[in-house]
């Protein structure tokens, strides 16, 4: 089957130009019911019908509107031309708005901010009903001769329109949903954006009703007078026209003045029936048949005299036909003053319904996430996590709140899981701090009690000792002095660590020259265990700015470690390397090794991984402390390890 692309759109626009022109055909045909004269109807929904269509569907739209006036024509009569024009002028109300929503981009034809609003009401249902409305009454409504414009039909033509695009264009374009949202954002309105369309609604539409009634039923009651006191003119003449006749069918003819007296009497009826004529031939189609048969046969009767009887009725039935012409004109003025009431209670049926829908709309939109969210922040106080989109409304202010308050459980939450970690952490740390302080209380106690032994035993066998064994307690006490005050300086380094108090005294160091002498002074430690120590390190000077005592302090405590975790007769590796931009020292050994878990933890104060056995002695501040030392000079401490595979401590330091 041959492709047809053309076929789709096609039926697309056939479909928009038939839905149009059967809406506004069935609003047409009800305005045709409310007409108040001269063609105007005081009820015209099909500009509404005009508005919405032309925004939906553009020019295509028009199309509909100009055949819905063609299929239901309020004048029989009515030629093609002038309902062409009449339905062009009716589609120009829509297709003004149109092209303003088409040119301003920024525009929503949802009406969901401030300035969407205004320029529909300033272009939708003022300047476009009003244009139209002059137009209109120009080149559609018939007037007097002499007249160019009546502007009572045009305000009546103006209000109709007005009120139709008022509030039915506008709800449902603010309120339509989203098929009238067709390629615009999907962002949700603003509870202040729904509450400024309904109160512009209300106003405005109160304000026509208000109008509707004061102007239209003053004018109506005003032209009602006027009409009332031009037919009991015309019924006074009438009265005085029939006396005038009936003085002169009582003349005698042998009275000497009867030809003067008739011939008076004969201007007269002339005076009366110019009068007459005009008046009220003009205000009925069967006065304007009959009056001049009935002027002709008084005439005829002063000259001839003939047919007393019939002439005299002739006249009075001139004045029943007036008194039917009044009646007719009461029941003219009645049924348009229905007319306007009917409309004017539509209105205000509308505006009240209006009213009730967006307080009915706005109690149950804004009732209902209230209550949602009222769940939510219970649900937030035991603990549960809280999703915005559970908050079912299509309000922005209540998605805001939701979407904050979804943010602050997923804070609360997070706070909560960093103070539960916090809490542990302390707990660990007292753990840990008792346990550092059970062994700092030994580790003190150890070399104080062998300084205080040996001194005791020196003081005690002052007598007998001999030179020997003195200084072998003299290298004892000594030894334990030592052993205490590196206890102290350490506990003095974390102190000041922990305080942000420590300094370092930095200066271009050639860290070869460090590892050679931290590794001299441990010989004596691998020397006991028979352990190998292997030092490999670059021809070029390894320069970094540093406190060389610290870097010395740092190496010491690896070198340290791998002694005392790695078993007799086993090597250790000391390595020195570098790149671009830092330099590397490694200490390898072939220990215990390290699990993947106890990684991170080995560089927190008081942690040790052998909390038992031959390995267990020390405070657990020195990694912490090598650390702390190597992040001040900008580098960092690794460490790569696995159970009983030995481990492989890296200092980086940045290049000087």
């Amino acid at each position: 089957m041959p492709s047809t692309p053309w076929l789709r759109p096609a039926l697309i626009r056939a479909g928009q130009i038939g839905l149009t022109t059967a809406l506004f055909a069935a609003c047409n045909a009800v305005s045709g019911a409310f007409d108040v004269g001269s063609g105007v109807s005081i009820l015209y929904p099909g500009t509404a019908v005009a508005v919405l269509a032309c925004l939906l569907f553009g020019w295509w739209a028009a199309i509909g509107v100009i055949l819905g006036t063609m299929l239901t024509p309020w004048n029989p009569d009515a030629d093609l031309e002038s309902l062409v024009l009449s339905g062009s002028i009716i589609a120009a109300q829509g297709l003004i708005p149109w092209l303003v929503f088409r040119v301003r981009k920024d525009l929503t034809i949802d009406l969901r901010d401030m300035k969407s609003l205004i320029a529909f009401l300033i272009f939708g249902t003022v300047v476009n009903t009003g244009v139209t409305s002059i137009v209109g009454n120009i080149v559609v409504i018939q007037h007097p001769p002499g007249e160019l414009i009546v502007w009572r039909d045009v305000f009546v033509w103006w209000i109709s329109d007005f009120v139709a695009a008022l509030l039915l264009a506008t709800p449902i374009l603010a309120f339509g949903g989203t098929l009238l949202n067709r390629g615009r954002s999907e962002q949700p309105r603003t509870i202040t954006n729904a509450l400024q369309i309904v109160t512009v609604i209300l106003l405005l539409g109160f304000a026509a009703s208000f109008a509707i009634r004061a102007y239209l039923l003053n004018r109506l009651e005003e032209d009602r007078l006027a009409q009332q006191q031009h037919w009991l003119d015309a019924q006074e003449k009438l009265n005085r026209m029939h006396s005038n006749f009936i003085r002169a069918a009582f003349i005698d003819a042998n009275d000497p003045a009867a030809a003067t007296r008739m011939e008076s009497a004969r201007l007269t009826n002339e005076a009366f029936i110019r009068e007459l004529g005009p008046a009220i031939t003009s205000g009925s189609p069967e006065l304007k048949r009959e009056f001049p048969a009935i002027a002709q046969a008084t005439m005829k009767w002063f000259a001839t005299r003939a047919n007393t009887a019939d002439t005299g009725r002739t006249i009075l039935a001139l004045r029943t036909m007036v008194e039917r012409a009044n009646a007719r004109e009461w029941s003219a003025y009645a049924n348009t003053r229905r007319k306007i009431m009917i409309v004017a209670g539509l209105i205000d049926a509308m505006v009240f319904l209006i009213l009730v829908a967006a307080a009915v709309m706005l109690l149950y939109t804004i009732s209902r996430p209230f209550a949602q969210l009222r769940g939510a922040i219970r649900a937030m106080r035991d603990g549960e996590p809280l999703d915005a989109a559970t908050i079912d409304s299509r309000y922005m202010e209540f998605r805001s709140v939701a979407e904050k308050l979804e943010e602050t459980s997923r804070a609360l939450r997070r706070r909560e899981e960093e103070l539960r970690l916090q809490t542990e952490k302390a707990i660990k740390a007292s753990r840990h701090k008792s346990e550092f302080l059970a062994k700092m209380s030994h580790e003190l106690r150890t070399p104080l009690n062998s300084i205080i032994g040996f001194s005791d035993l020196m003081t005690e066998q002052e007598g007998t000792l001999s030179s020997p064994k003195r200084l072998g307690f003299l290298e004892n006490v000594a030894n334990s002095a030592r052993h205490l005050l590196q206890l102290i300086n350490d506990l003095l380094d974390i102190a000041k660590v922990e305080s942000g108090k420590m300094t370092l005294d930095l200066e271009d160091v050639d860290l070869r020259n460090s590892i050679a002498s931290t590794v001299a002074s441990t010989q004596p430690l691998f020397a006991r265990k028979r352990q190998e120590v292997e030092v490999i390190t670059p021809d070029e000077p390894m320069i970094a700015r540093a406190d060389s005592g610290r870097i010395e302090q740092v190496l010491l405590n690896l070198l340290s470690n791998a002694n005392k975790f790695s078993p007799e007769g086993e090597k250790v590796i000391v390595r020195g390397a570098g790149d671009a931009a830092m330099w590397r020292i490694e200490v390898a050994d072939r220990g215990i090794g390290i699990k993947a878990d106890d990684h991170q933890r080995i560089f927190d104060e008081f942690e040790q991984v052998a909390s038992r056995g031959v390995h267990s002695n020390g405070t657990g501040l020195g990694l912490a402390l090598a650390k702390r030392f190597i992040e001040a000079h900008g580098g960092q401490i690794l460490v790569e390890s696995d159970l009983g595979a030995g481990a492989r401590f890296t200092v980086r330091l940045p290049r000087s």
